[in-house]
């Protein structure tokens, strides 16, 4: 995966825009991130569910501790939710479909549009620091000659 530091939030903006797709408002009411992913991409994921790359990236990773959790989270909003509870329905089926194919499930599996998109900020914040190195540390203060 290739990120480029300092421009997460401008490639986020681009990605939905491109899109022409805003979170809905219960987006707001999710934890910000669930594991590495980020609660907007996800809410975005299923959203165009119906498009095969984001059906892969919910069927390769719904057994992860972090994606049942937010699931959990979703069907409780979907209770009081009719449109959202559509959009999991319609998840759902896409997911059945996938299984009676055989689909592998690829648990390294994301986007190839969407993979910086895909994590929460902090994650992305993590990998750039790896990439770019520890901070140096402090240097030796020189010698004074006596």
């Amino acid at each position: 995966m290739h990120i480029i530091p300092g421009t997460y939030y401008y490639r986020r903006d681009a990605f939905y825009r491109v899109y022409g797709w805003a979170p809905l408002p219960y987006v707001y009411t999710l934890a910000p991130r669930y594991g590495m992913y980020d609660a907007v991409f996800l809410a975005f994921m299923v959203d165009h569910i119906a498009e095969q790359q984001y059906a892969l990236m919910y069927y390769n990773h719904m057994n992860e501790p972090e994606f049942m959790q937010w699931r959990q989270q979703m069907d409780q909003t979907a209770m009081e939710n009719a449109d959202l509870r559509a959009r999991l329905d319609a998840t759902d089926q896409q997911v059945a479909a996938l299984q009676a194919q055989g689909t592998p499930v690829d648990p390294s599996y994301v986007p190839q549009d969407a993979q910086d998109v895909a994590l929460s900020p902090e994650v992305i914040d993590g990998l750039t620091q790896a990439q770019q190195g520890p901070p140096p540390g402090p240097q030796p203060m020189p010698v004074q000659p006596q």
